[in-house]
């Protein structure tokens, strides 16, 4: 009937009309009604591809190649200034959450660092792979869970490389070196170190990072400064003071911000030889 209806529309539209119209209601006719799934067939509303499990200290092997969901205001503690691509926070913004693919690297070395004997030397793991194939969301995923077991983050999410890294690595291969040798907000010369050279307004952009990630952390009272440190004659951070003096000193008094960035990871390597915080 359909090829007849086809024919007979040179001759007249009318025809064409009425004969389509049959077609469609005998079809619909012979359409068996589908049945909406019952309470029980609908138990896990979550799609395959999701993982019940939103906490990183929880997923296992069974869960690699699903995808969980981050909490907004943890986003924001701990990549409000970068450690996710820039393209994924867009697409996060766009969709009104945070969802990252669980992979085995993460899986692998979250299981490392349960097993981990801090009373050992540090261990110390390496991604590697091509671009593109999931190193920084990899590491995203490690931060979450050394946040959520209040792991001291010391994360550096823009050192290695500019952020249009893609474009700068294909065509300027001499661009790869280190971001903050080469595209410097501000240098000046070290005024406690002979031939070296710092960069303040970098140091205090880290300074901060280090903060935000790291703020539900900096009142705890086991994290106290080890030794006297003095940054000029009047500004002296006393032995005992609270670790977040150094670390705001470093944010207030951009001169000092760098000298406040080696007496904060010489201070964190005393904290974890004395045990006082793992």
């Amino acid at each position: 009937m359909i090829g007849k209806s086809v024919f007979r529309a040179l001759n007249g539209k009318q025809e064409v009309v009425k004969r389509c119209s049959k077609i469609v209601i005998r079809a619909s006719s012979t359409v068996p009604q589908m049945s909406l799934p019952s309470s029980s067939e609908n138990s896990n509303p979550l799609p395959f591809f999701r993982s019940i499990q939103n906490s990183p200290s929880l997923h296992a092997s069974n869960n690699s190649g699903q995808f969980y969901t981050i909490d907004p205001s943890i986003k924001k503690q701990l990549f409000l200034y970068g450690g996710i691509p820039k393209t994924f926070d867009e697409l996060c913004n766009t969709f009104k959450e945070t969802c990252m693919m669980i992979r085995e690297p993460a899986l692998e070395i979250m299981d490392y660092m349960k097993s981990t004997n801090f009373n050992n030397a540090a261990t110390r793991y390496c991604l590697y792979g091509k671009i593109g194939t999931g190193k920084s969301m990899t590491m995203a995923h490690v931060l979450h869970y050394g946040f959520e077991n209040s792991f001291v983050i010391v994360h550096v999410p823009w050192g290695s490389l500019h952020s249009n890294y893609r474009f700068f690595i294909h065509n300027f291969p001499r661009f790869a070196a280190p971001y903050w040798y080469k595209f410097p907000k501000e240098y000046s010369d070290c005024p406690t170190k002979e031939g070296m050279v710092d960069l303040p307004l970098d140091a205090v952009a880290w300074l901060i990072h280090f903060k935000n990630q790291n703020s539900h952390l900096l009142a705890d009272p086991n994290l106290s400064v080890c030794q006297d440190w003095e940054w000029s004659k009047r500004e002296i951070t006393k032995k005992g003071a609270p670790l977040a003096e150094i670390v705001e000193m470093g944010i207030n008094r951009v001169k000092y911000s760098t000298n406040c960035i080696e007496a904060l990871l010489q201070e964190l390597k005393q904290l974890s030889d004395l045990k006082r915080y793992v």
